[in-house]
């Protein structure tokens, strides 16, 4: 072994079990840098894919499920909007007249009164008139049974000047002298009752009586209302019907109308400076 001097493992020695890469020498290291690509990749892929999973039954169960209460999203939303907003059509009537006199005559008599307010009281789409000094609507009236009338909102300013509340002092308390008088040769009337203490406007005045005209007894209440230059009249008139004679009676009592007419006119009023 020690033959000759060398030493066993030197330069030319023999080789150990396994050549080169037999224990004495550790096998040469792999990069894990691909590796490590793959794991990436991986773990992106799955993400990914459980993001798209995940998207797709949200989505699912959103168009199947309604939003709370019922009705589709974008109709709440709009419901709650207008809920929260304050009408403006023809259902909502401003409180009392606007503005300050002198007022000009309403151009859209046929306005005073509500849809809702007409179907209450059983009336019809008016019809409107419009003068220099005066401005109306009458609507028609349907009544229990045969019982027929109409509604009329007249709104008038003065003959000599139509800004002149002076003059509308003087045109209210006429048309209040009219109202009240028994003595017309052409239409036979009977005054029941006159309340000159109706809070309406600034002067306001009730006259309910019966009136006779053809054959009927009709029963009228008409309202005189004064608000700076303009005077408004609410006349509110019943008849038994086409058919019925002079024994049949009026179809209204003052208890029917005391409170009704007064709310009217007060509605009508919002109409005065609008």
């Amino acid at each position: 072994m020690y033959a000759g001097g060398q030493p066993p493992y030197g330069p030319g020695g023999p080789v150990g079990p396994g050549g080169p890469g037999g224990p004495g020498y550790p096998p040469p290291k792999k990069s894990s840098a691909g590796l490590w690509i793959v794991i990436v990749g991986g773990v992106v892929i799955v993400i990914l894919v459980i993001a798209v999973v995940f998207m797709l039954i949200r989505g699912g169960g959103d168009e199947g499920r309604e939003p709370q209460g019922g009705g589709e999203p974008t109709q709440g939303t709009e419901e709650t909007t207008a809920s929260e907003e304050p009408a403006e059509d023809e259902e909502t009537q401003a409180a009392g007249p606007q503005g300050e006199p002198p007022y000009e005559l309403p151009q859209d008599p046929c306005a005073s009164l509500s849809e809702s307010t007409l179907a209450d009281i059983g009336g019809r789409e008016g019809s409107k008139s419009l003068t220099d000094s005066s401005s109306d609507c009458t609507y028609t009236l349907e009544g229990e049974g045969d019982q027929s009338g109409y509604v009329s909102v007249t709104y008038q300013v003065p003959y000599g000047g139509s800004d002149s509340i002076e003059g509308a002092k003087e045109r209210f308390q006429s048309s209040l002298d009219r109202a009240t008088d028994e003595s017309n040769d052409i239409i036979e009337t009977e005054v029941h009752e006159v309340d000159e203490k109706v809070d309406v406007g600034e002067e306001a005045a009730l006259v309910f009586s019966t009136q006779k005209i053809l054959r009927t007894n009709d029963s009228v209440a008409t309202l005189l209302v004064r608000q700076g230059n303009i005077v408004m009249t609410v006349d509110y008139t019943m008849t038994p019907g086409y058919q019925a004679d002079e024994s049949e009676p009026a179809p209204l009592k003052y208890d029917d109308v005391k409170d009704l007419v007064p709310e009217l006119g007060e509605e009508a009023l919002g109409q005065i400076g609008a």
